[in-house]
């Protein structure tokens, strides 16, 4: 915008310096004669509107915009929840690297695999909790499934009903029908809310599918806690855990899914599984959009640039003209959603009477596949009253295909719409649908009524030409007439005189107090084929409790064999080293006593050693007395008795101390005497003796 003063002077300074080089040239005098003048004002007239065009373009590319607006992309989506078992269980490692982790990273794989689907996350030990809610967003979904460890949840133990329970009402809670309940678990030995699971899942349309984590072998609990490194119950005892497939098996047959175990390739198996699901169009990602405002620049522009052109060539269109806008059209920067209100203008009076006269037309040539593509696609860029009424054709295009819960689905929504008129067709149709949808089940002849039917169908007294049924399914048809026969007083409450409707009507009551007969007469009766058809199950129920009571009962045989076959293995290991550490302390014990023997013997040796020394001295210190008592008659003196100790005592001076006193009793005490060979004293060379 600043440049545009600079571009006014500088294109009167241009002019003013053309009109100078011509008078360079021509005389002033022939200037007239010779040079032609343009008319001054055409000139500026032009130029004032190329200048507002420059303005106009500029503030395009500037890309002004008023306020923003939200959409959502329209997506084919499925419903999953994945069920992560946090026990301490599944810190075994009896799957590599441990049970938790390889399920986690299964879990992760099959997020990839199910870009568009709404994904959510349960965690549950002893109790559970929804860790991430059903969302597109799978960046979340991806970081919850990665913090999840055996901490996840405070309360430990395996409380897999309670989880499943849970799962089931998040899903139902959504109101659409493709969803889907995916368990890892290392699951438990019994259970008794499981039949309810089961009970809950079907009623609300969830499938369930069971991945199982750990082997039938099992192995133990790791412990960062116990010193041992295993974990142990509150007895002490070591605790082994193995792989309790039953409960999970039961599970997912239950709810029409299926189990696998996480050692084969259960991420083929179970996306397989998912694919095969009804998927359901909804809202996917939301998409905020700016409301641009730059085409009420672009397109006037655009018109006053080609009036300058015209001004300045005198209303003839130059042909350098469109290379010019051509070239200035390019230059406008692309926007994903700058021609949002041009592709919505052109959807809605454009392409959807289009789509909706193809489908009509193709809907009266029984082209139904096609017929529905096309009015689906012009209801989509439609509403209001155009929508209901695209509802209503797409409804019967579903009632002739025989699809009839389909069918009643768009019936209904085309009661959002304003008109009466267009509300009592809706109900009119929807009862129809009902009606339809509990008669195509039945094969009752033009000539048979539907009570003679019902009763032999139960009795099952012509198989080949009417199919079995239960007592209970005459509950389920009673069920679906009455809520036909809803729709119809609906349909009367806005019209009570169509007659289409009231014979509709009477029809259908006709049917419901068939069957209540038919109920009557079987119960009065007894209903002998019912009723051994009934024992017939009850045997069957039997058989089957019968054998899942010996399955249970040879499993915990085998769990409780390889308990023992466990314990025993501990014990004798716990006995080894037992026995190890007491041969090692018998070992230290002996080398000890050796040891003190040896010490013993030494000081024995020594304190002999010493006694000899002191007997010599005394030998020696006696020896001269007694050689010379010997040597005056030849002859050993006579014996004398040993002094008592009072007696020594006595003979003892007193005025010695306590040590000469002690030696003097050690020596007048003590009667032991040398062998005469080895008094070396005597044996001393005797002075030569001069006779």
């Amino acid at each position: 915008m600043l440049l545009i003063p600079f571009l006014v002077v500088g294109c009167i300074l241009a002019r003013r310096s053309k009109r100078q080089a011509w008078r360079k040239f021509v005389a002033p005098r022939l200037s007239e004669d010779l040079v032609s003048k343009k008319k001054a004002y055409l000139f500026w007239i032009s130029y004032a509107l190329l200048m507002l065009a420059f303005v106009c373009f500029i503030l395009a590319l500037a890309r002004p915009y008023k306020g923003e607006s939200k959409s959502f992309d329209k997506i084919k989506s499925r419903n999953i929840m994945i069920m992560m078992d946090v026990s301490k269980s599944m810190l075994c490692q009896d799957v590599s690297p441990d049970r938790l982790t390889a399920a986690k990273s299964l879990s992760l794989q099959l997020l990839e695999s199910f870009p568009n689907d709404h994904v959510g996350v349960i965690a549950f030990a002893g109790s559970s909790h929804i860790i991430a809610p059903l969302t597109i967003d799978h960046a979340a979904v991806h970081d919850s499934l990665s913090q999840l460890d055996s901490d996840s949840v405070a309360i430990d133990g395996s409380n897999l009903s309670e989880a499943a329970i849970k799962g089931v009402e998040a899903l139902k809670a959504t109101g659409q029908r493709a969803n889907a309940l995916v368990i890892f678990s290392d699951g438990t030995e019994s259970d008794e809310g499981i039949d309810k699971v089961a009970r809950t899942a079907e009623a609300s349309g969830v499938q369930i599918f069971c991945v199982g984590a750990g082997t039938p072998a099992g192995g133990i609990i790791p412990s960062e806690e116990d010193p041992s490194g295993k974990h142990r119950n509150q007895e002490g005892q070591v605790v082994h855990t193995k792989l309790e497939a039953q409960v999970l098996r039961q599970l997912a047959e239950s709810t029409s899914g299926i189990y696998t175990s996480i050692n084969s390739s259960p991420d083929k198996t179970i996306a397989a599984a998912l694919n095969k699901m009804e998927q359901f169009e909804q809202d996917g990602r939301e998409r905020v959009i700016p409301n641009e405002l730059y085409m009420w620049f672009l397109a006037p522009g655009a018109f006053i640039l080609l009036l300058s052109c015209l001004v300045r060539a005198k209303w003839r269109l130059p042909k350098s003209a469109v290379p010019a806008l051509a070239a200035l059209m390019l230059c406008v920067p692309e926007s994903s959603y700058g021609g949002e209100w041009w592709d919505e203008a052109k959807a809605k009076f454009i392409e959807r009477p289009a789509r909706e006269q193809q489908g009509y037309k193709k809907l009266q040539k029984e082209e139904f596949e096609d017929a529905l593509a096309d009015l689906r696609r012009a209801r989509s860029l439609s509403s209001g009253q155009k929508h209901a009424e695209l509802s209503q054709a797409i409804g019967e295009i579903q009632f002739r295909l025989g699809n009839y819960p389909q069918a009643a689905r768009e019936y209904s929504s085309s009661l959002l719409s304003e008109k009466a008129d267009t509300q009592q067709k809706a109900y009119y149709n929807i009862g129809n649908s009902l009606y339809q949808q509990q008669w195509s089940q039945l094969k009752v002849a033009e000539e048979q009524s539907l009570e003679d039917y019902l009763i032999k169908a139960v009795e099952e007294t012509d198989p080949e030409n009417i199919p079995p049924l239960e007592l209970k399914d005459l509950d389920t048809l009673e069920k679906g007439f009455t809520n036909a026969l809803a729709k119809y007083n609906d349909s009367l409450s806005i019209r009570p005189e169509d007659e289409a409707t009231l014979n509709n009507k009477k029809l259908t009551e006709q049917n419901i107090r068939d069957i209540k007969n038919a109920r009557k007469q079987l119960t009065q009766t007894g209903g002998d084929g019912g009723q051994q058809k009934d024992e017939q199950q009850k045997d069957e129920q039997q058989k089957d409790d019968q054998q899942k009571d010996d399955q249970q009962k040879d499993d915990q045989q085998k769990d409780d064999q390889q308990k023992d076959d466990q314990q025993k293995d501990d014990q004798q290991k716990d006995d080894q080293q037992k026995d190890d550490q007491q041969k090692d302390d018998q070992q230290k014990d002996d080398q000890q006593k050796d040891d003190q023997q040896k010490d013993d013997q030494q000081k024995d040796d020594q304190q002999k050693d010493d006694q000899q020394k002191d007997d010599q001295q005394k030998d020696d210190q006696q020896e001269p007395s007694t050689n010379s008592e010997q040597s005056k008659d030849g002859r050993k003196p006579p014996q004398e008795r040993p002094l008592t100790p009072e007696e020594l005592a006595k003979q003892l001076d007193p005025n010695l101390s306590k040590e000469e006193r002690a030696r003097e009793l050690l020596e007048l005490h003590s009667d032991l005497q040398k062998p005469p060979g080895k008094n070396y004293r005597s044996w001393r060379r005797r002075p030569k003796i001069d006779w």
